[in-house]
């Protein structure tokens, strides 16, 4: 949406703290759990897969930043929310030597079920709290909003055959239509989140939509960083909930953040990526954070798009 800037969650007064970043995050791909516990040959294939994206990356980032002295991160998030992996003492060596396989260095690990909540804060919840539908044309208000339905869309919905009437219903129906479309519409409703049992479930895309604010440094809590990486060094626990929400496993790893990212994923996540697009582009924020990063690109003679959703790209592969 045209002048939102990323918010804290918060009293307005306090005061916002900065993070370092790097030029470029990229994402090593998204993991299922089922993945995991293939065992080592199904990730050697995986990060075989990503490598040659990786320094494409690399190179495109080295030919825009001036001198050439670029500042990349990679990070590998664990789905860790749906399905219980195997034990991290188990899973993360296999991991980052699975990588190592193709010449990648894992910088960060990102536990996705502390997207849910870890230490007290939520960062679905901080974003879905501050979710600003954009208005369709021609809507009434008499729709509830996302907060209550758990439905986001990326224009204007059929009308419901449940407000029509049945005797004008042919000529009543009209179809979906996107915001602004290029010609013809790709109309998508989103699924934030579902009840099974009394308890919340929220959506891969939602979750990782909260994943791409906690790489672009957008994300405050009192003004504070939510969920800065923790530096890791030794052995892993033999329990997720031992591990800190975002932990730095390489000691020289360039900053967590970064004014881009890049995410590569498995072409079957597609929808996914769209998902994710259709969320943050509608999410209302809060200058304070934003404008210092868009300053300090400004000083770093960087060319930073100005709405957050057009700072994060995706890659498919497989």
């Amino acid at each position: 949406m045209p002048g939102m800037s990323i918010f804290e969650e918060g009293p307005s007064a306090t005061r916002v703290a900065s993070l370092p970043l790097s030029h470029l995050s990229v994402q090593l791909g998204h993991v299922p759990a089922e993945d995991l516990s293939a065992g080592p040959g199904r990730l050697r294939h995986h990060f075989r897969l990503i490598a040659p994206w990786l320094a494409t990356a690399r190179d495109t980032v080295a030919r825009v930043v001036p001198g050439g002295k670029t500042r990349i991160s990679t990070c590998f998030v664990v789905d860790d929310y749906h399905l219980a992996p195997p034990p991290p003492a188990e899973v993360l060596p296999m991991v980052i030597d699975a990588a190592r396989a193709s010449d990648i260095s894992i910088d960060y690990i990102v536990r996705s079920s502390a997207c849910a909540g870890a230490d007290g804060i939520s960062p679905v919840q901080i974003l879905l709290d501050h979710i600003v539908e954009e208005p369709a044309v021609g809507s009434n208000g008499t729709r509830p909003p996302v907060q209550e339905t758990g439905w986001l869309s990326n224009g204007r919905r059929s009308p419901s055959a449940a407000l029509v009437d049945p005797v004008s219903l042919p000529s009543a129906w009209a179809p979906p239509a996107q915001h602004a479309p290029r010609g013809h519409s790709i109309f998508l409703d989103v699924e934030l989140w579902n009840d099974i049992s009394g308890r919340r479930v929220w959506s891969d895309a939602l979750l990782a939509s909260a994943v791409q604010m906690l790489r672009l440094g957008l994300l405050r809590y009192q003004g504070q960083p939510v969920h800065p990486p923790h530096p890791w060094d030794g052995e892993f626990p033999a329990d997720w909930d031992l591990l800190p929400p975002v932990l730095r496993v390489n000691p020289t790893a360039a900053p967590f953040s970064a004014y881009r990212t890049s995410t590569v994923l498995d072409s079957r996540l597609t929808a996914e990526a769209y998902a994710v697009r259709t969320i943050l582009g509608q999410v209302a924020v809060n200058a304070a954070v934003v404008d210092p990063i868009r300053h300090r690109a400004v000083g770093e003679t960087l060319d930073l798009p100005f709405e957050t959703v057009d700072r994060i790209v995706y890659v498919f592969v497989g």
